[in-house]
């Protein structure tokens, strides 16, 4: 069965059309209404005044930038409106007839053939729309709409801009490149990938992919384990023993484990630490360092030491001791008679 995602629109501007049939319709209806309005009044409406009032009538707009008046009657306004139809329409025929079938030919990626078709598609309407108030005179009307529409633009693009400029910041100062290894939180952490205008790219452990605004970037505290070229220690790894053994003698053992691992750096002395007294034995640290250029297989590195800590410690009888947890029960009826259940 194909899945309800894969489903696509027979009509990619099905959902427009449909809304300028309403506005038609609600057009025809308050026109209607007026007649019968009219007719249970008793005014006189015939369709030469009908007529006149659309096409002879006239109602002055001033201009601001020259104060000069501009004569236009409701027709005007009615073809005004239908620049904005056909804009939709002649979007329509350049996508379809001509952008799609060069896409098709050079096989462009389905995310840059929809960036593409958007963009065209409202450079389209709005260069329609436009030629159609100029040759109507009324080109002082995008004036007019130049303002609201920059303010209207800002507004929504401010989250856009503010990434923009923390791209270039990025790009200055060079907290995160692309390659490293960088942390904001336990889910937010991989590979930088790439770093565009908008966003750094991040590729998981387990191959998933983040996208991260650049302001969250610049705003957040970023654990980037990349970001200086010498050195970096995997998560430090803990082992708890008995006090019964030599803690000279298990110290030795886990040297020479570190030391066996041809990943971790022999001139940057590994750290073998008794780390504390713990509740059911002594715990020991290893910490390892490996080479910047070994930050993606610090976790392979890792987990090699550990197989080779049961593995050594299994040969010469040392047990991993573990926290254990006695539990004491008050001798109560109620207790007694679960047990017996039991």
């Amino acid at each position: 069965a194909v899945p309800d995602e894969g489903l696509r629109p027979r009509f990619d501007q099905a959902k427009t059309l449909y809304g300028f049939s309403i506005v038609l319709l609600f057009v025809l209806f308050v026109f209607v209404g007026v007649v019968i309005g009219a007719y249970i009044w008793q005014k006189e409406i015939s369709f030469d005044a009908i007529a006149n009032w659309f096409f002879e009538k006239r109602f002055s707009l001033v201009s601001i930038m020259g104060q000069e008046s501009h004569p236009v009657c409701v027709f005007d306004f009615i073809k005004m409106a239908l620049y904005i139809p056909l804009g939709f329409f002649v979007s329509y025929l350049v996508n379809r007839f001509f952008l799609k079938r060069v896409f098709s030919v050079l096989l462009v990626d389905p995310g840059i053939h929809n960036t593409i078709l958007t963009l065209t598609r409202y450079v389209v309407i709005i260069s329609v729309i436009t030629i159609g108030l100029w040759s109507e005179g009324l080109g002082f009307l995008i004036i007019w709409l130049i303002g609201p529409l920059f303010f209207g633009v800002m507004l929504a693009l401010r989250d856009v801009l503010s990434d923009l400029m923390a791209y270039f910041v990025i790009l200055v100062q060079r907290p995160v490149k692309i390659g490293d290894y960088i942390v904001l939180d336990e889910e937010t952490k991989g590979f930088v990938r790439r770093i565009t205008p908008r966003s750094v790219v991040l590729r998981r452990k387990d191959s998933y992919t983040l996208i991260i605004p650049n302001a969250k970037i610049l705003s957040s505290t970023v654990t980037n384990w990349s970001y200086t070229k010498s050195y970096v220690a995997f998560n430090d790894i803990k082992v708890s023993v008995s006090y019964d053994i030599d803690p000279l003698f298990v110290k030795d053992i886990l040297a020479e484990i570190v030391n066996e691992n041809p990943y971790i750096l022999k001139n940057t002395n590994p750290i073998i630490r008794m780390d504390e007294f713990g509740e059911c034995g002594i715990v020991f640290l290893i910490r390892g360092f490996a080479s910047y250029s070994n930050v993606p297989n610090l976790w392979m590195i890792a987990g090699d030491v550990r197989v080779n800590i049961v593995r050594k410690f299994k040969e010469k009888d040392i047990p991993i001791v573990l926290p254990i947890r006695i539990i004491k029960l008050p001798n109560t009826p109620w207790v007694q008679k679960n047990l017996q259940h039991e």
